[in-house]
């Protein structure tokens, strides 16, 4: 499991270091190593960290933003200057200076050690609810356990529409924006997994072909940035900060749709996608085995 996290942590820096700063791998796997210490802790013990994870420091920092907020304007704290830094580096600089410059400079800001605590304040509770729905096969044994995951279904959807949702209500102020992304974006995600296993046994056939870019989520998630690259940065098209809201969408919902096909035919011949060979490999230190034997997984 070490061995697994570090390695985790060495695709990490170089797909955010590299690739894009927006890397996610680099934080999963030191957040794996913290998992570790939770290995022998009792279900109610994982829960209660996870709830004071959660809440305690968010809304410490929402109190904070409040007191804030009534004495000057918070209702936009980005860095303009930097943007527009971004914009001409992203989108019209070259790869060896301006490109890699811009995104070293971007991962070392989103990674510096106050952004990084609030990172771990919102992804270990994730992981340790996590943890009680895998010790106790709540999403293998879906049947047997309908009645508690219909309780935290209910449960987060409430959740999901008081903090996510209720903020727009009264204007979405900034101030929120801490609870609304940590509670309300916690809850929903529990909410949206749980809505789509309820579905599962209605659309399998669906769920099963969308499962084939889960089974190679690395490979995917690694692809999708590099195509991102192509499409936005200078080297390629040059879109970034071009495009609307709508037309990045569209185009996240094509690279998804060509994803879910090609991942479908690499799975009929292959056990894993690339990127998940090549880390099983390195984790038990040897090549392992990845095409599928004729008429056999």
């Amino acid at each position: 499991m070490i061995r697994r996290s570090i390695i985790l942590i060495g695709f990490g820096l170089i797909h955010g270091l590299l690739i894009w700063y927006g890397d996610i791998l680099f934080t999963y796997g030191l957040i794996g190593l913290l998992l570790l210490l939770f290995v022998k802790s009792k279900n109610v013990t994982l829960f209660v960290w996870s709830l004071c994870l959660l809440i305690i420091p968010n809304l410490l920092f929402t109190g904070l933003l409040y007191a804030v907020s009534l004495f000057e304007d918070i209702s936009n704290l980005a860095n303009v200057a930097a943007i527009e830094v971004s914009y001409q580096n992203y989108g019209n600089g070259t790869w060896g200076g301006d490109i890699l410059g811009q995104n070293i400079t971007d991962w070392l800001y989103s990674n510096n050690v106050l952004n990084f605590i609030f990172v771990i304040f919102n992804i270990l509770p994730m992981f340790l609810i996590g943890m009680i729905f895998a010790r106790n096969k709540w999403l293998h044994q879906v049947q047997e356990h309908q009645r508690v995951l219909t309780k935290i279904w209910i449960i987060t959807f409430i959740l999901f529409i008081v903090f996510k949702v209720g903020p727009y209500l009264i204007g979405n102020p900034n101030w929120l924006s801490m609870l609304q992304d940590a509670v309300g974006g916690s809850a929903s995600a529990i909410f949206y997994l749980l809505t789509i296993t309820f579905l599962y046994p209605k659309l399998t056939g669906l769920f099963q072909l969308i499962g084939s870019v889960g089974k190679m989520a690395l490979s995917n998630y690694i692809l999708q940035s590099i195509v991102g690259v192509l499409i936005f940065y200078s080297i390629g098209f040059g879109y970034y900060g071009e495009l609307s809201p709508f037309s990045t969408l569209l185009i996240g919902i094509v690279v998804f749709a060509v994803q879910v096909v090609l991942s479908y035919l690499w799975l009929q011949k292959f056990k894993r996608g690339p990127l998940e060979w090549f880390w099983r490999s390195l984790i038990y230190k040897k090549k392992l085995s990845n095409k599928k034997e004729q008429g056999g997984e």
